[in-house]
């Protein structure tokens, strides 16, 4: 999930800018680094550094779900990303699906904090047999906060996750958390504030989550028990395979995008092959997209095909800097000439695969990510990802970052 799901970066423009190479920005980095250190061995840990004008207070936080090498790798992926994405800010926040960061000039712990906040919620609709969700889900989460408030000395502070069946139909997973910095009496009330966000917005979808300041993550989701494995992506970041006869066959794959190591791409397909069995019951053919990781399956022989639909993308909300030029068109000409490269790569120990670093006028550096499923020829290659360029390129060209997944494992 990591480049571990990303998903919202807030920098405070109102809290004014540092200099670059400045005391400050020094001591931010410093910071920084500790914080990316310490997430190997804590999923929350909090420091303060500097003297006066130039302080610099911050903090991450992982979900109480995740083991200390995803903790690590999101923590070290955000820290990186809030000092590129918040150039000069001297307050920011981001959060990713399995963590967030934030730093501050001013002090900020201790205190109850809900905006901003970040939602991340399913397009798949709460079935109609489930009854009075909205209720069932109000009522659980409720009993759930109140018991989460009272774990400020546990292992892992406020962390609770509870799974209730429900009228033999559904199970109800509820997880909360807050940062251990709040006094129970504020956990209680940040966490009240977002259940009421999240029914107000999700309580119709099959699952949501809501990340706010305070370090919120509530998550509910009713699923089947029908699952999947793949424990191939413990050793591989692409894998295929068929099982069955005649009507009774299954074909499957997984593709882990090149960026991320064996113990994230595991992670990733593991969660994934759950998800896709809960979300799509009874379905002959499906396919779930990660930010590191797509899975699918169907009773059709689909390796070696080029599909394109469904897709899906992911963007920033923050613009392109005017300062940045004709970046549509530099974008347009790197990504293609990418493109290319990366269809010489079919044999290649990741096929497909291609990251570039461009300086562009000396002003910014464009990243540019291309990759196929490895059963593509490169023709096919090459075709899926020039529709995808275009895709991005007429969605998404005026945004600092893009990514779009299709049913041919493109990123």
């Amino acid at each position: 999930m990591s480049e571990s799901d990303h998903m919202e970066t807030f920098c405070n423009k109102t809290s004014g800018n540092f200099t670059r190479n400045s005391t400050y920005h020094t001591n931010l980095n410093a910071l920084l680094s500790i914080l990316s250190n310490q997430s190997s061995l804590d999923n929350y840990y909090n420091l303060t550094t500097g003297l006066a004008s130039d302080t610099v207070h911050g903090m991450f936080l992982c979900t109480g779900d995740v083991n200390r090498t995803t903790c690590n790798f999101c923590v070290k992926t955000a820290t990186t990303k809030i000092s590129k994405n918040c150039t000069n800010s001297r307050e920011a926040v981001i959060y990713y699906f399995d963590c967030m960061v934030r730093y501050s000039d001013r002090f900020f712990l201790s205190a109850l904090e809900t905006q901003p906040n970040t939602f991340l919620w399913s397009t798949d609709p709460t079935p109609t047999t489930f009854g009075k969700f909205r209720q069932s889900l109000a009522d659980k989460m409720g009993e759930v906060i109140v018991r989460s408030s009272m774990l400020s000395s546990s292992r892992t502070p406020y962390y609770l996750m509870d799974m209730t069946r429900f009228d033999n139909l559904y199970d109800l997973e509820s997880i909360v958390q807050c940062t251990p910095y709040l006094d129970p009496g504020n956990c209680t009330t940040c966490l009240k504030l977002a259940l009421q966000e999240i029914i107000d917005c999700c309580s119709d979808k099959r699952w949501a989550m809501i990340w706010t300041r305070a370090g919120l993550r509530v998550k509910p989701a009713p699923p089947t028990r029908e699952q999947i494995n793949f424990n191939q992506s413990s050793l591989d970041n692409y894998y295929n395979l068929t099982t069955g006869l005649a009507s009774d066959t299954v074909h499957g794959m997984f593709l882990c995008t090149g960026d991320v190591n064996r113990t994230t791409c595991n992670f990733c397909v593991k969660t994934a092959t759950t998800k896709i069995s809960k979300n799509c019951t009874n379905s002959r053919e499906a396919v779930i997209y990660y930010f590191d990781c797509m899975v699918r399956y169907s009773d059709r022989f689909f390796l070696s095909a080029l599909e394109t639909q469904p897709n899906t993308f992911l963007w920033s909300t923050d613009p392109t800097p005017t300062t940045f030029g004709k970046f549509r068109q530099s974008l347009a000409d790197k990504m293609g000439e990418v493109i290319v490269r990366s269809s010489m790569l079919s044999s290649s120990r990741t096929p497909y695969y291609l990251m570039d670093m461009t300086r562009f006028d000396n002003l910014y550096d464009l990243e540019s990510i291309v990759q196929c499923t490895p059963y593509l020829d490169p023709g096919n290659c090459t075709t899926c990802l020039k529709l995808a360029l275009q895709e991005i390129i007429d969605c998404c060209s005026d945004k600092r970052w893009a990514m779009i997944w299709t049913r041919a494992g493109l990123r």
